[in-house]
């Protein structure tokens, strides 16, 4: 009698080791499947770093279009109406930059 309870305690033991196993593996593997579910949104909402370059490249080339005659190259008095339109267009230009981080900054959230 004192061996077959040994040996129903000894299983009953391996019993409990292999379901405290099954349920740390489906724990994992609820865990994997979550961080699949993230990554797979992550990856449909990605943010295009080739758009953003090329418009940063776009922003620039327009700054220095827009300051050329009146930082750089300055020469006579600017009529109020060439600092007012280069006013605009720098103000158009850092609203696009900020909009860009803007959507970055989120996608990196």
């Amino acid at each position: 009698m004192q061996e077959f309870a040994k040996k129903e305690a000894h299983e009953s033991a391996d019993e409990f080791a292999s379901d405290k196993a099954a349920i740390a593996q489906n724990k994992i593997i609820t865990e994997v499947k979550n961080t699949m579910q993230v990554a797979k949104r992550y990856l449909r909402s990605g943010i295009d770093t080739i758009g953003t370059k090329t418009q940063l490249q776009t922003i620039e080339r327009d700054y220095n279009t827009a300051i050329d005659g009146v930082f750089v190259n300055g020469g006579t008095a600017q009529t109020f109406r060439n600092l007012t339109a280069t006013s605009k267009i720098l103000t158009e230009l850092l609203n696009k930059a900020q909009g860009r981080k803007l959507r970055l900054d989120t996608h990196q959230q």
